[in-house]
């Protein structure tokens, strides 16, 4: 059974993003937390619907500072279907340093792994393949 946990995130400029990660249970949950907060220029303001720690930090303004700068990752599940995960204002060093636009599958956050290790499809089946990821540009929804 999958866990959902809902983690937010604040950036420089006050924007908030959030990113909904599905895990076996808490200490994959708190692995993950951590891992996606180090990935993230944004600040990690709280973790819904578990228990887990919070990765708090100052937002960092840099090249991707604000969370409508985000980086898609693409991972194929167990059970064969495809899951996406969006990191929000995420650093520098996650993408080729040819293009700026593509994820690094060498992966030198820690992020994908983390990913692979203890998360779930929504589905319940694990993360087994880091397919891909590019760089996204979407404007916050306010409302």
């Amino acid at each position: 059974m999958a866990v959902k946990a809902t983690m937010a995130f604040v950036d420089t400029t006050g924007q908030a993003s959030r990113v909904i990660a599905y895990t076996a249970d808490q200490a994959a949950a708190n692995t993950l937390s951590a891992a996606i907060a180090a990935a993230s220029n944004a600040g990690q303001r709280n973790v819904d619907g578990i228990t887990v720690t919070i990765h708090t930090g100052a937002a960092t303004a840099a090249d991707y500072f604000d969370v409508e700068d985000k980086a898609s990752l693409v991972f194929k599940a167990a059970d064969g279907s495809t899951h996406k995960y969006q990191i929000p204002a995420p650093v520098t060093a996650m993408f080729d340093p040819a293009d700026q636009e593509t994820v690094l599958h060498s992966d030198p956050t820690g992020v994908i792994a983390a990913f692979i290790a203890g998360g779930l499809a929504y589905t319940g089946s694990a993360l087994t393949t880091f397919i891909a990821g590019k760089r996204l540009r979407r404007r916050s929804r306010r409302g």
